[in-house]
Order: C-alpha cells, then structure tokens, then sequence
C-alpha cells in the first residue's frame, strides 16, 4: 500500500515504518498468522491512527485499513493492550454521559450564540427531524457555533426539528473506536430508545417524538 506521506498524520511525526498504513497493515497480518504477539509496541503504533481513512482515500488499491484497525483493535483489548486512560473515558460517560465531564444540563449552551432563540429554545415535544449535536459540538467553545450555525440555516430553511439538549447522552463512538468494539453503541442507542419512548407516552403518543420516531 503506497502513499503520500503528507496523507499521514502520525507517520509524519513518528517517521516508523509501524505508523504507517502499511506497517500497521503488517502488524494486523502477522498478528492473524500468529507470527507476532501483541504488545505495548503493537497497542501504540494501533491506537494511534486517527481513523480519518485519508490513507484509503489516496490509495490505488483502496485497501480499508481503518477497519482493519478497528478489528485489530478488540483483538489488543482482549489481551490488555490498550491506552488505559479509556477506562477513565468509559467511567466518565457513565457517569455524566458525555465525553468531556460537564454537566450534560449544559448540553445546550452553544444556544448563547443564537441573537433570536424562539421560546422553546429548540426542545419540542414533536419534531420532523432529531438534530443530534454531539459531546464535542455541545461542549468544546471552539467548535459551538457549528450546531448554532446549523441550527440558524434549519430556522431559515423552515425545517421542524428538536434537539435533546440534556437528555442527549454521547453517541457511544469514542470507547467504540479506542475500547470497547463498539459494544457500547447499541447500548447507547438503547438508552435513547427508551428515553424517547417514555416521552412519547407523556405526549399521547402524537406525532414524531424527540428521537425521530
């Protein structure tokens, strides 16, 4: 698999052949042929790659590799070798739901870049349309006017939509891609569904509710 180097974020800081897509390639081959054990060397040159599939983008055989280091990735977990502070990751969303270990009730703060906010501040019992804002658009300053820019062009487009604001937990994707194999997802998505469901028998059971039923 041969590409551009400038397509590769951590082989340019790194500059190992194991921060490569190729070298991680090799170690997720010799690892299925037990030609290789995993190690602290496997789980470092795994756990780094962003995941962003621009290798893939640029390569002539369109080899997917992001997935095959996410599969490599439950084999590493399964014998220990993984970055612990995910633990931490994982105990934080279970506590307060979301990535960042804010007060989820705050999930709606990047409404304050909102001049016009109507007066249900976008949290309708119905809706057309759930928009989904996510842990880091919700809680990092740097990025809040993304939903607040959406939420304007939906407005302006006349689109019926709601958002969960402090009901909305974290979409399950950050201990999907570094822990847990995305185990957690379906659970999470679970959570929603059942918080959407007694929702709707709140409203009657009318229209479409707060997760897009």
């Amino acid at each position: 698999m041969r590409v551009l180097p400038a397509q590769l974020p951590t082989y340019l800081v790194k500059k190992e052949e194991a921060y490569s897509p190729r070298g991680r390639n090799a170690i997720i081959r010799f690892a299925i042929e037990n030609k290789l054990k995993l190690s602290g060397e496997t789980e470092r040159a795994i756990f780094t790659c962003l995941g962003c599939g621009a290798c893939t983008a640029v390569c002539l055989s369109s080899v997917q590799t992001k997935d095959l280091i996410f599969q490599n990735r439950e084999c590493q977990v399964d014998e220990g070798f993984y970055p612990k502070i995910v633990d931490r990751l994982v105990n934080t969303l279970d506590d307060v739901k979301n990535i960042s270990d804010d007060d989820n009730e705050d999930r709606a703060e990047w409404q304050e870049l909102i001049k016009e906010l109507p007066e249900d501040a976008f949290e309708k019992a119905h809706a057309d349309i759930l928009f989904f804002v996510g842990c880091v658009a919700s809680f990092f300053p740097m990025v809040q006017k993304i939903p607040a820019n959406m939420a304007k062009i939906l407005q302006k487009a006349g689109v019926d939509f709601t958002i969960l604001g402090g009901d909305e937990w974290c979409c399950g994707f950050p201990p999907g891609g570094c822990r847990d194999g995305g185990d957690r997802l379906p659970a999470v998505r679970q959570d929603h569904g059942d918080a959407g469901q007694e929702e709707q028998e709140r409203s009657g059971g009318k229209g479409p509710d707060r997760t897009g039923r």
